[in-house]
């Protein structure tokens, strides 16, 4: 299995529609797993500074 990292510095820059482009093109079994991002701290909707704590 061959493996291919994509990235981009911005945000917004294509690369999930260029991940599901390489898939449909290949034909082939093609795993794809997209990070939730670089906050070590997730929060729900609603729990800011003004609202109790979540």
């Amino acid at each position: 299995m061959k493996k291919i990292i994509v990235g981009s510095m911005d945000g917004d820059a294509g690369k999930t529609s260029l991940i599901i482009g390489m898939d449909r093109a290949s034909g082939k079994p093609f795993a794809y797993m997209k990070p939730l991002g670089d906050r070590l701290v997730y929060r729900k909707k609603g729990c800011g500074t003004m609202t109790p704590p979540c």
